[in-house]
């Protein structure tokens, strides 16, 4: 009997373990918000029985799937242009002679 619980809390223990180490990369991120937004999101966390940080968590979360890679590559065109600068002709030959070999 000992041995059967101590391999039940075993086997519940990896699977915390790697449920854990499984999950997506979370970032943390310290905002300021001023006083009358503060106090409207958490009467609006409150209506949904969520915590202030649940509830704006969420809200984010939403908003970035809402985010087409059309309009991310549209952002990115227009802050990071890396990329976007036309190849010298020295560049293009090298490119082409890669091609063919």
């Amino acid at each position: 009997m000992f041995r059967f619980i101590l391999y039940t809390i075993y086997t519940l223990y990896i699977c915390k373990k790697y449920s854990i180490m499984s999950t997506a990369t979370l970032k943390r991120k310290l905002i300021d918000l001023p006083e009358e937004t503060f106090r409207n999101l958490s009467i609006m966390a409150a209506a949904e029985g969520k915590s202030l940080k649940a509830y704006i968590e969420s809200l984010l979360i939403s908003e970035a799937k809402l985010m087409s890679d059309e309009d991310i590559y549209r952002q990115l065109v227009v802050n990071e242009p890396e990329g976007k600068v036309k190849a010298s002709a020295e560049e293009q030959q090298a490119f082409e002679k890669w091609l063919e070999a």
